[in-house]
């Protein structure tokens, strides 16, 4: 006959014996541990590409030093992506589900859809799929962006916690790149020569530095996001010391884009500010 202690083992709050529930939790733990593991590969090869792809740069080394690196990071987070497509796709399946999404998903569609109609039937589709030689981005890269479109905005509605990581990203990336534009617009880039971002000569010598992102006007609409992103996450934030990161961040965004003398980006920050500031307007303070 078992003794006293291990029939109090055997036996759950009611008095009944309850010999399985041990075993269950055990046989859950191992699967719980690998799903935690893959998700944070996803997340990872994600934030990889938000931040990596706009900062990617390699000067001196060949011709399209800009924007060669950044298709190298955007096709190699492509591949990770379709490799951990057993962890997320069913991300895209629940969000095509919602109005919303489906709605999101139907313009990628049309989108991709037009892309290879206007490709096909162009004038030189060898250029239009591959793209010219300094810019590079034609519609294979253009596919690329738009499969990382749609992998991104499933897996976000599969880990809605993932979110806030991501966006964190966004405005580290902008934080990074605009101070390389202020120490730019100091006269001091030890990457880049000076003279592919001046105008004009001595004493009216215009600065308007690019970044990373090659083009003023491309680096001052790429800031915008990452400015609006770090306003919002400072409205919700409840520590003092993400409060002032975020307000740094976002001080140094906006000083950069100012520097970068593109006045539509301007008026973009003016209008997104409207819409963010109403939508956030209970946690003002």
């Amino acid at each position: 006959m078992p003794t006293r202690s291990k029939a109090r083992k055997l036996r759950g709050a009611g008095g009944k014996v309850q010999p399985r529930r041990s075993a269950t939790v055990v046989a859950e733990a191992p699967t719980h541990q690998a799903a935690s593991g893959t998700e944070l590969w996803t997340a990872t090869t994600l934030i990889a590409i938000l931040v990596g792809a706009p900062l990617a740069i390699l000067p001196a080394r060949f011709f399209t030093y800009d924007t060669t690196p950044k298709l190298a990071v955007l096709c190699l987070g492509a591949a990770v992506l379709l490799w951990l497509a057993r962890r997320w796709w069913r991300g895209p399946l629940g969000l095509w589900r919602t109005k919303p999404g489906r709605a999101f998903y139907l313009l990628l569609l049309a989108g991709t859809a037009s892309l290879l109609v206007s490709s096909t039937f162009s004038d030189n589709a060898r250029l239009a799929f591959a793209g010219s030689v300094w810019r590079r981005l034609g519609g294979i890269d253009q596919l690329v962006l738009f499969f990382i479109a749609f992998a991104l905005a499933g897996y976000i509605y599969l880990e809605r916690k993932a979110a806030k990581r991501l966006m964190l990203g966004m405005e580290a990336a902008a934080a990074i790149a605009s101070l390389y534009a202020i120490v730019q617009y100091a006269g001091w880039d030890p990457l880049i020569p000076r003279h592919v971002y001046t105008l004009g000569t001595l004493p009216a010598v215009a600065v308007r530095p690019p970044a990373t992102l090659t083009q003023a006007t491309y680096f001052a609409t790429f800031l915008l996001p990452g400015i609006l992103v770090a306003i919002g996450l400072r409205l919700h934030e409840s520590s003092p010391r993400w409060k002032r990161i975020h307000e740094f961040a976002a001080a140094l965004s906006v000083a950069a884009l100012i520097l970068s003398g593109t006045r539509s980006a301007l008026l973009g920050l003016g209008l997104g500010g409207c819409v963010l500031v109403y939508a956030a307007r209970q946690h003002i303070n």
